[in-house]
């Protein structure tokens, strides 16, 4: 399982420092797109367009945490490649030291691979979950909006300003999934790419 964090699983995937505010300049910061070789498994990176919500990132990580499964998988694998970047400023050197040092655990470039997927997976249900939650919602406030006998000018203004936060929501929320999805998917590529190139471990390590 997961060493505690201070910010839990959101803190493997977004500096939560008290003086970061959520900016398009700071969700751009994350776009650290790897080279695409033609492997199967090398995703073009997620662009983030809009501001992400801080709450849905939240409940995103919160799912990923929830969904982490017994033993050592990219989770873990993710946490310990970011503690050692003071250390190991070499990315690639990084990557693979970490990765032979829990070699005798069992983990494999394809079970590292596969792990990743796996949260993939777990963040798509979280979007499906939200988009039929809207859908849901939506249908509600509908049929109280045209129910209330208001005038129509009113009923119009009312479902302008709901159509407007509900958009404003589903931004927040797919700004917020693609910061994590963009950087799973980024550890993907490197996975493939690094793993596929071992290096000397004492390479790029900081005295």
């Amino acid at each position: 399982m997961l060493n505690k964090l201070a910010d839990g699983v959101l803190g493997l995937f977004w500096d939560k420092k008290p003086a970061t505010k959520v900016t398009p300049e700071t969700v751009a910061a994350l776009q650290t797109p790897a080279p695409i070789n033609g492997n199967s498994n090398i995703f073009v990176p997620v662009v983030v367009t809009g501001v992400p919500d801080e709450n849905f990132l939240n409940v995103l990580a919160d799912a990923l945490a929830g969904a982490n499964t017994p033993g050592y998988d990219y989770l873990e694998y993710r946490q310990a490649v970011q503690k050692m970047v003071t250390k190991i400023p070499d990315e690639c050197s990084r990557y693979n030291l970490v990765f032979d040092s829990v070699a005798n655990l069992g983990v494999t470039h394809d079970t590292l691979i596969d792990s990743a997927q796996y949260y993939l997976d777990v963040l798509k249900k979280e979007e499906e979950q939200f988009s039929q939650a809207q859908t849901t919602r939506a249908d509600i406030e509908m049929k109280r909006i045209f129910a209330s006998g208001k005038p129509l000018q009113n009923t119009i203004e009312e479902l302008v300003t709901w159509r407007t936060t509900l958009t404003s929501q589903r931004q927040g929320f797919d700004a917020a999934l693609a910061v994590l999805r963009s950087q799973i998917q980024s550890d993907m590529n490197k996975i493939d790419q690094y793993l596929a190139t071992p290096v000397p471990i004492t390479e790029g390590i900081t005295k």
